[in-house]
C-alpha cells in the first residue's frame, strides 16, 4: 500500500466512525497498525462489530470512544462476538407433592434424626483423629 492510499482508506473509515474526535492521533494510530490489505479488512470488521455493539439495547447507556482511542486498540474488536443474554426462568409455583415433601423434610422429627446422625459422625471423626486413624478423604 502507498502512504497516500492508506490516508484515503483512513478517510473512508473516519466517515463511518460514530464519534469523530482526535482525528490526528487516530490517523497516526491507523498508519502504524494498518499496513496490509488484511489489516484493512480486519479494521473494517472491527468497526462493524463495534458499531453493532453500541446499537445493542443493553448497551444503550454506552457512548462511543473518541476516534483516537478506538483506532489505538481496534484489534480488540476484530473477533468480538455479542454476549447472549440469558433470561431468567419465570417463577414456577411448587406442586402439592413438593410442598408436602418440603414440610416433611423440615419437620422436627427429621431435624432431630439428622442431628443425631451428625453427632454420631462427628464423635466418630474426633475419635479417629485422636488415634490418627482418619481416612484420607475425610479431611
Amino acid at each position: 500500500m502507498i502512504l497516500k492510499n492508506r490516508q484515503e482508506l483512513f478517510e473512508k473509515l473516519w466517515k463511518l466512525y460514530p464519534l469523530r474526535d482526535g482525528k490526528k492521533a487516530a490517523l497516526r494510530h491507523f498508519l502504524v497498525s494498518v499496513k496490509t490489505d488484511i489489516d484493512f479488512i480486519n479494521i473494517q470488521n472491527a468497526l462493524k462489530n463495534y458499531k453493532s455493539h453500541l446499537r445493542q439495547q443493553t448497551n444503550a447507556w454506552k457512548k462511543p470512544k473518541n476516534g483516537s482511542t478506538w483506532f489505538n486498540n481496534w484489534q480488540d474488536w476484530v473477533t468480538y462476538t455479542e454476549e447472549r443474554i440469558v433470561k431468567q426462568p419465570k417463577f414456577v409455583p411448587m406442586t402439592k407433592e413438593q410442598i408436602k415433601d418440603q414440610k416433611m423434610r423440615f419437620s422436627p422429627e427429621f431435624q432431630h434424626n439428622l442431628m443425631l446422625k451428625l453427632k454420631t459422625c462427628w464423635r466418630l471423626a474426633k475419635s479417629r483423629m485422636r488415634y490418627n486413624q482418619a481416612p484420607a478423604n475425610m479431611w
